[in-house]
């Protein structure tokens, strides 16, 4: 029985976890599919021994509909048999838009195990982001899956407008958007939505704002329709969110949309800050901040000047601040450690390593110039830890024989094509940063608290051509800082 360890992990990772064997009731073929595709592949063969109950990985993005729901994911991924022997491919889950975990897979290989929080998520994304030998066929296999359900109240008061069924339109999350000077957890808002609320809703609220990088004349016009009916209607400009607290009682359907504009263009600029129906006969009273819902005004004020140390609301005032850019005049947030250098040395190695295994990349990338951006943060308050993994990262890659480019000049270019970090430069932005700064390849990535360590994910994105070239994940020693 030479492939019995991928049958052991297979059944361990049900029946050695007592809240899973409990509580999972859903596997991932039971969830929405709103991208993508997921079939069911009974032919599926690993390492010699056959898995039925196995689900194709398309060659590009599945999205699932998680919807706050479930609080854990567990899955194997592998490669099936019939792949070429040379072939590879860089799998990576995301949720609500941003990297949680990712592995390469290699043909003949037994499958990756993985086991991670999907607790408040609303979508869950898998993607083939890397591919060596990969060929047209669909070789990436999710061999089993479970979810731990959330035990959900009968009849919530307060419902996120995400969570919604939506008649037309798609509200779709921005994690971390840059308004009034700080970075919020928002929604883009497309020209138009539509929801049914049957009658079971007493108020609708919402901050509507204009993101940072609006030009300073946008202006729009947004209306809120009850079955047909003019409601309510705000002009929008940056640096002036409007707050919206409106009776929805006795609506059959509400509509959202900007009746007119000037100066938008067709980038995404609106924004719904913490968008949410209530059941009760009190509105809520919700942080801009983290969305926590407040049974008075004065609640909510507290919290805010508690927990967010006083940063500046997102109409752009001057009660505080934070070193990220913003517009108060507050005290910043100081970073309260450093990630241990050695292990981004070994990040840079493993990313040097991944470019000389490919005799092609290597004969075009063995002498690279770099631009490192700033990388997205996650769970983390100071944007200087990003700016000291920054410099670190620069002196670790000098280590392992690539030129990096100056800070100065990529701000300059990343300010022209109003970049803030690494979440927003995808492919065709990462073409324009090579034409602009002069550089092969842009460094993206994020780092994330995980209490005792944090966690680097980063990518190398060739300008050339926006694919991803190298890929690696490092989990990082925190070394306080001493005031």
């Amino acid at each position: 029985m030479k492939h019995v360890p991928l049958l052991i992990l297979l059944a361990c990772l049900i029946y050695t976890v007592p809240s899973l064997a409990q509580n999972a009731v859903s596997s991932l073929a039971e969830l929405p599919v709103v991208n993508g595709q997921f079939s069911k592949s009974p032919d599926t063969v690993v390492c010699a021994e056959p898995f039925p109950g196995a689900y194709k990985l398309p060659d590009g993005n599945v999205e699932f509909a998680l919807n706050r729901r479930f609080t854990q994911l567990t899955c194997v991924v592998a490669m099936h048999d019939g792949a070429s022997t040379h072939a590879g491919a860089l799998v990576v889950f995301s949720l609500d838009g941003r990297a949680v975990a990712r592995t390469w897979l290699y043909a003949l290989n037994e499958g990756v195990p993985f086991t991670f929080s999907v607790a408040n998520a609303i979508r869950l994304g898998i993607s083939i982001e890397g591919r060596e030998n990969y060929g047209d066929d669909v070789n990436v296999r999710i061999l089993q899956s479970a979810l731990v359900n959330v035990p959900q109240p009968p009849n919530p008061t307060i419902i996120p407008l995400i969570d919604m069924p939506q008649r037309y339109g798609t509200l779709t999350l921005s994690p971390y958007q840059k308004i009034g000077g700080n970075t919020l957890r928002a929604y883009y808002m497309p020209e138009s939505l539509a929801y049914d609320l049957n009658k079971q809703y007493n108020t609708f609220s919402c901050v509507m704002a204009l993101a940072d990088t609006a030009s300073t004349d946008t202006w729009l016009k947004v209306g809120i329709y009850l079955d047909g009916t003019e409601a309510e209607v705000r002009e929008i400009t940056v640096q002036q969110p409007q707050r919206v607290d409106l009776n929805v009682q006795n609506a059959v359907r509400m509509e959202i949309k900007t009746v007119q504009r000037r100066n938008y263009g067709d980038d995404k600029y609106l924004f719904l800050i913490n968008p949410v129906l209530n059941r009760g006969n009190t509105p809520a009273f919700l942080c801009d901040y983290c969305g926590k819902p407040f049974g008075s005004k004065i609640e909510l004020d507290s919290h805010v000047a508690v927990t967010h140390i006083n940063p500046p609301p997102p109409g752009g005032g001057t009660t505080g601040g934070t070193d990220g850019g913003g517009t108060g005049s507050g005290p910043k947030i100081p970073a309260t450690f450093v990630v241990d250098p050695k292990d981004l040395d070994q990040l840079a190695e493993s990313l040097r390593r991944q470019i000389d295994a490919k005799s092609e990349v290597k004969e075009r990338l063995a002498e690279a110039k770099i631009a490192i951006s700033t990388f997205k943060l996650v769970d983390i308050a100071s944007p200087s830890v990003a700016d000291n993994v920054a410099e670190d990262l620069s002196t670790s890659l000098l280590k392992t024989d690539f030129t990096t480019i100056e800070r100065g000049q990529l701000d300059k270019v990343l300010k022209e094509l109003k970049v803030q970090d690494s979440a927003m430069i995808d492919p065709e932005t990462a073409v324009k940063i090579g034409e602009l700064a002069g550089c092969d390849i842009v460094m993206v990535g994020s780092i994330s608290d995980r209490g005792q360590f944090i966690v680097i994910n980063a990518r190398f994105l060739e300008t050339a051509t926006g694919k991803t070239v190298a890929a690696e994940r490092v989990e990082g020693r925190k070394i306080p800082i001493q005031r």
